[in-house]
């Protein structure tokens, strides 16, 4: 979520910048170890609402099997569909990462 503030205001600098909201498959453990997760989910919902002349786009967001070792795949599809749930409503592009893993992530998301 850091990441994605500080983008957001980095853009804001620029008319030609723009922006993402998102979390990594490999951060999803960041998530996990969020002591509200609504209020995570909330968080991420507002940023991307509030700021929809500079936030394009929902991501990185997805799986990446190939980086398991910092985030184990159930973690991963867990946030996935979570996020996935939440963000349904958005009028968002989506920047997924779905290296290798396409039939998880449709089955999943």
């Amino acid at each position: 979520m850091e990441g994605s503030k500080e983008a957001l205001e980095l853009s804001k600098k620029d008319d030609m910048l723009s922006s993402t909201v998102g979390c990594h498959p490999t951060s999803c453990l960041d998530f996990e170890r969020q002591n509200n997760h609504q209020n995570y989910l909330n968080q991420f919902i507002d940023l991307a609402q509030n700021n929809r002349d500079k936030i394009i786009a929902i991501g990185e967001i997805g799986l990446d099997y190939d980086r398991l070792h910092f985030c184990p795949k159930n973690a991963q599809l867990k946030l996935l569909h979570i996020l996935f749930l939440s963000i349904k409503k958005l009028i968002h592009f989506m920047f997924l990462n779905l290296l290798q893993i396409l039939c998880d992530a449709i089955r999943n998301g």
